[in-house]
């Protein structure tokens, strides 16, 4: 039964991590920016403002995730020692 838990627990967080790197890359992709194309301060911080609120969500995702993992790991770990 604890193996189900164990296996519940890492797909959910490999799961959030992978959803983490999808939003957390979209905003760059949809950027489509040139190598020689240069940008003032104003523009950066428009930008930087711009891809605050993804980027918020993709580290909380992928923290989440990786709580879930190591949860996962650390219930393995545990049972394997009993």
């Amino acid at each position: 039964m604890v193996v189900y838990g164990v296996l519940t627990l890492a797909a959910i967080g490999s799961l959030l991590v992978l959803i983490a790197g999808f939003v957390g890359a979209k905003p760059f992709l949809a950027l489509n920016l040139k190598p020689d194309a240069t940008m003032t301060e104003a523009q950066l911080t428009a930008l930087l403002g711009a891809l605050r609120v993804p980027l918020i969500w993709s580290m909380l995702m992928f923290a989440l995730g990786g709580c879930f993992v190591f949860i996962a790991f650390f219930i393995f770990a545990v049972g394997t020692l009993y």
